[in-house]
């Protein structure tokens, strides 16, 4: 009979501190008619959650990060709405050329951490 592996509970600390990072990023407002609206630090936040992918899930040889990003709902619920909300001829905005670009890189880097 196999045993199944229990997976190790996640840090308290990394979970509070990625679950930040993912509210602080954006989400539907109900000003804007339930549109995705960017948090005033989303750049900093896409950044911040990339590093932590690469350096806390390698280093510590686990996937505590990206546990969390997918039970936080990270890709369907923020970075397919980041990118979906803008026109593809909005390419002359910088920062939303920033954060798209940051978007598919954290979208990259989970990726590699799962597969």
């Amino acid at each position: 009979m196999e045993s199944e592996e229990t997976p190790t509970p996640v840090d308290p600390e990394v979970r509070a501190y990625v679950y930040s990072l993912v509210s602080a990023l954006g989400g539907t407002g109900t000003d804007e008619d339930g549109r995705y609206v960017l948090g005033d630090d989303a750049l900093a936040c896409l950044k911040d959650l990339k590093r932590w992918l690469k350096l806390y899930d390698e280093k510590a040889n686990r996937l505590d990060v990206a546990r969390c990003l997918a039970e936080a709902n990270l890709v369907e619920g923020d970075l397919l709405e980041i990118l979906g909300a803008w026109p593809e001829e909005a390419t002359e905005d910088r920062v939303k050329s920033k954060v798209a670009l940051a978007c598919r890189m954290c979208t990259q880097e989970l990726s590699a951490e799962l597969f």
